[in-house]
């Protein structure tokens, strides 16, 4: 398999849905005045951005390959996605069915889509410098430290302070902090999204004639009931989540509504909602005002509402 250099932080079988049979798909970076026309393969990426810098990543998983998160992790994925995306959006008056192995493996990839974004990446590597530096980080280490010290390995305090350095300035250890849970069989955030989503009933909305969903860099977000617009997360309080995922349906879960229906059974109802105009420019609206840079659309109408 050759090394790919190009990794699409929102994968192009995504962004495929949302362009035409040359793949191809109209285009809009916020803040300027003109729609231009770009291909999957030209938006979303970063050269080398899965790529793990640490040989003791491949020990700690026993990987053999720097690339193989872009390689055979999120390939596997991207690989199913196609087929579980017909299972969802299946045409239907009221209501569809879907196994729960189904369901759960296509919440995982979209919870997969969010952490993959820059945004996150950022927000992880964020939060993990802020804490090696905290004086709990501190306390935390004190344990080691004395432990260290009873069987008189390297002297653990000059250990830490090297750790600490490092960690708070070493881009490659951050970054394979980061990656690192694309490799973990157990990524919590992950598991605990997909677990919160499966306690909830879920909705499929289609967008009504002429109306269009549309989607960025950085899709899907939840909403909280002051309107606040989150990234990803409040999955604790009383959300909203919304994830574009063609230009006809648009994935809807909210926490006011838990599924005690399916509850025991292996399938899951996905309800169907022909919904209308106002609601599809509201979800377009959160989409356009979350992306990091770029919004794209299937057809160029829908983005002329949003220049400037």
């Amino acid at each position: 398999m050759s090394t790919p250099k190009n990794h699409h932080f929102i994968p192009e079988v995504y962004l495929k849905e949302f362009s035409n049979s040359q793949k191809q798909l109209f285009h809009l970076r916020k803040g300027f005045p003109k729609v231009t026309v770009k291909t999957v393969g030209q938006v979303c990426y970063k050269p080398n951005y899965f790529k793990l810098h640490s040989k003791d990543s491949l020990t700690l998983y026993n990987i053999k390959d720097l690339y193989h998160i872009e390689k055979s992790v999120f390939k596997k994925h991207e690989n199913e996605y196609p087929k579980l995306l017909k299972k969802v959006t299946r045409p239907s008056l009221y209501l569809t069915t879907i196994t729960k192995l189904d369901l759960t493996l296509f919440l995982d990839i979209l919870i997969t889509i969010k952490m993959r974004n820059p945004t996150y990446r950022e927000r992880v590597i964020n939060d993990y410098k802020t804490y090696v530096t905290s004086e709990q980080f501190k306390k935390d280490a004190e344990v080691g430290i004395e432990l260290a010290k009873s069987i008189d390995i390297i002297d653990p305090v000059q250990y830490f302070e090297n750790y600490i350095k490092e960690a708070s300035t070493d881009e490659n250890k951050q970054a394979d902090m980061y990656l690192r849970r694309f490799l973990d069989t157990q990524n919590k955030s992950a598991q605990e999204a997909v677990t919160t989503f499966l306690h909830y009933k879920l909705y499929m909305y289609h967008a009504p004639f002429g109306s269009q969903f549309i989607t960025s860099d950085n899709p899907g977000f939840t909403l909280l009931p002051n309107d606040e617009l989150l990234n990803f997360g409040g999955l604790a309080l009383e959300f909203k989540f919304f994830f574009p995922i063609t230009p006809k349906c648009c994935l809807y879960i909210t926490h006011q509504e838990k599924d005690t229906e399916n509850r025991y059974l292996l399938d899951k109802s996905i309800n169907v909602i022909h919904t209308d105009k106002q609601t599809v420019d509201l979800i377009n609206n959160c989409t356009y005002q979350l992306a990091i840079e770029k919004v794209f659309a299937y057809s160029s109408n829908i983005l002329d509402l949003f220049l400037k």
